[in-house]
């Protein structure tokens, strides 16, 4: 989400995070953005909008600076700059932006110059490209005379080197000879600055073998690279420092079967950053309340694959990451441990860890998640909170146990009003199993009134589907 901060005024939008996996070079690029009609900060923050959703990732957004029009006479503009990463290429980059002025209202001419307009965007710079063709010289040709362009690029804090004049943005501003005023408007905060992982909970990420689960999970772990594209994390590209915040359990376990469980998670929590003596206070607590004291001096080899597992769990979840992946990891577990385990993930969840959960057990994702995404062919095709995936794929159907001495004779009576099929369900009576589905003007109430009119009612129950349901019927219809 987009939030403009002043008072108590707000904007939002949604927005989302990216991975691409593609077989390009990932750029990025410099976007100025300005605006002196209108409604100018809305037409600023809706063109953010559009660019984040049409054309690439929006990862930065500047301040907005209001300053005088410059080379000529009009009213103040609005001003700030942004960056973008992407695969495509500059020419479609300016294709697609021109397309987005044109959008928000826009008319480019050659023949007027300098006039007020609802939007205009430039690109700035892509990468430190030198670029020079009849519609775009990239880095821009007057931006070192701008002050409404530099200050809004100081504010993004980027390693960017003007590639001609090989002088930084701060270089820039301190020697522009640009003297106009500019003063702070707003403050903008970008789409991906604004994903706090705290505000999740439990995140499943579903899809058939081979979907592409586990290589999402090594990029952000960085054990795999992508061939383009970034990863951000809380704002920033993801990073050997990020390794501190993510813990990940995989599904193929990493533990060194030679070396003791104690030595060897001391060695592993200190490759998350901790000290060896803050590290034996934590495995101490965790030892402690899974009950696995006694194993300190054990070999890896001397344990169980479930015991082994509750090893790695530990090492996962000691240093307390911010983010913590689990690929299966309910996988070895006998039901007595499988449940510790979750206790102690959901424990962590409401500790305010957000959890990626990749599994093929659609009970798991019922029982632990809130928000899910479905992972097909290496292609998300389903995303958002489960209960509400679930109001969207249920039928209005219910599944009803009637006592009868006719059952023909009822069924007949039930299909006059609403729509009636055989049901197989598990009960203690010989009653008359139906599903029966209402029509568009029809409540359960309607139902329910209507059955107790021809019959006693013993079972009642609203067919809702389930993760298993949903995960089925959305990888057949793709």
């Amino acid at each position: 989400m987009l939030h403009v901060h002043k008072k108590t005024k707000k904007v939002n939008y949604k927005s989302k995070i990216v991975c691409y996996f593609a077989n390009m070079s990932q750029h990025q690029v410099i976007l100025s953005l300005g605006s002196n009609q209108g409604n100018r900060l809305e037409a600023i923050v809706s063109c953010i909008d559009l660019i984040h959703n049409k054309i690439a990732t929006v990862v930065k957004v500047s301040k907005v600076y209001e300053t005088p029009a410059w080379g000529f006479e009009s009213e103040s503009f609005l001003n700030c700059a942004i960056v973008v990463h992407t695969s495509k290429k500059v020419q479609k980059i300016l294709n697609q932006v021109l397309k987005v002025e044109k959008e928000l209202g826009r008319i480019r001419s050659k023949d007027l110059g300098y006039q007020a307009r609802i939007i205009d965007i430039d690109i700035i710079a892509f990468d430190e490209e030198i670029i020079a063709t009849e519609t775009l010289q990239v880095p821009h040709p007057l931006m070192q005379n701008r002050k409404f362009v530099l200050q809004p690029m100081l504010d993004l804090g980027l390693n960017w080197e003007h590639p001609i004049l090989k002088k930084s943005v701060a270089q820039l501003f301190a020697q522009t000879e640009d003297k106009s005023e500019i003063k702070a408007f707003e403050v903008l905060v970008s789409p991906i600055e604004r994903l706090e992982l705290q505000q999740f909970n439990y995140i499943a990420i579903e899809g058939n073998i081979g979907a592409g689960k586990t290589t999402l999970i090594r990029v952000v772990n960085q054990i795999t690279m992508p061939d383009s594209g970034s990863v951000i994390l809380d704002g920033e590209a993801l990073s050997q420092k990020h390794v501190k915040d993510i813990g990940y359990l995989p599904e193929e376990r990493g533990l060194y079967k030679s070396m003791k469980v104690g030595e060897q998670a001391i060695y592993l929590a200190q490759l998350k950053g901790l000290s060896k003596a803050e590290a034996k206070t934590r495995l101490k607590y965790w030892f402690e309340r899974l009950e696995i004291g006694d194993w300190w001096n054990k070999k890896i080899q001397e344990l169980s694959k479930g015991m082994a597992q509750k090893i790695q769990f530990v090492v996962t979840v000691l240093h307390e990451p911010k983010l913590l992946i689990f690929d299966e990891p309910f996988s070895g577990f006998d039901p007595i441990n499988a449940n510790l385990i979750k206790d102690e993930i959901l424990q962590l969840r409401d500790e305010g860890s957000t959890i990626i959960f990749s599994t093929h057990r659609m009970e798991s994702v019922e029982e632990l998640c809130d928000d899910i995404a479905l992972i097909h062919e290496s292609k998300k095709i389903l995303e958002g909170k489960l209960d509400d995936i679930k109001r969207d794929y249920k039928t209005n159907t219910f599944e009803v146990g009637l006592m009868t001495k006719s059952s023909a004779d009822l069924k007949q009576t039930i299909n006059t009003k609403f729509k009636v099929s055989n049901a197989n369900f598990k009960s203690l009576n010989n009653d008359l199993k139906l599903n029966i589905s209402l029509g568009a003007n029809q409540t359960p109430n309607d139902l329910l009134a209507f059955l107790t009119a021809q019959s006693q009612v013993l079972h009642f129950k609203e067919l809702i589907p389930n993760a298993s349901d949903i995960f089925i019927q959305t990888i057949k219809n793709n």
